[in-house]
């Protein structure tokens, strides 16, 4: 939290021999400030291990009830547009811009919030959908799971995806209703 200022940061990490991670840092520095990103920082040492810790716990959740965890597929292009969008729905955010994979995750009230919070999470899929994307509800509770399809729109394949649990489970015995269109 301490190097992120409240502000969206984009972290860039380099692995290989030392010469080469030297190249990438300097060449990548040299394009950011080309193109007007302040505060180009290079963290070494117990910040750099506790950045790459905070990244690679930030999809744990540990059974946190009010917690909610989701997962945008998109291309690398649309990334930055649903990111801004995001920014004002109150989600921490981690993107792993190679991949095109963005992680969402949001503390509610399921008291208070459930009915809204499956509502905001349907036009965020809308939006996604929209340009080719695909939404995932990873983690949530089951009061949220039962107002909102976790997997979303699955199109043709469904016919195909049944067939097959049909083939291999016909006592739909393994996790019942448990996979997209609850096969």
């Amino acid at each position: 939290d301490q190097f992120m200022e409240g502000k969206p940061t984009l972290l860039i990490g380099f692995g290989g021999e030392s010469e080469t991670v030297s190249w990438q840092i300097r060449s990548t520095q040299t394009l950011l400030e080309q193109n007007c990103v302040n505060g180009v920082k290079i963290y070494k040492g117990e910040l750099q291990e506790r950045i790459a810790s905070t990244i690679q716990n930030f999809q744990i959740v540990e059974n946190n009830i009010d917690t909610v965890m989701v997962k945008v597929y998109l291309k690398q292009t649309n990334i930055t547009e649903f990111a801004t969008i995001v920014l004002d729905d109150s989600y921490e955010m981690m993107i792993l811009l190679g991949n095109g994979i963005l992680y969402l995750k949001k503390h509610v009230d399921l008291d208070t919030d459930c009915q809204l919070l499956a509502e905001s999470l349907k036009q965020l899929r809308l939006k996604v959908l929209s340009v080719k994307g695909n939404l995932i509800i990873e983690y949530a509770h089951p009061k949220l799971k039962q107002l909102i399809d976790v997997w979303g729109p699955i199109g043709s394949t469904l016919k195909l995806m049944k067939q097959v649990k049909e083939k291999f489970d016909s006592g739909s015995i393994l996790n019942p209703r448990r996979f997209v269109s609850s096969i």
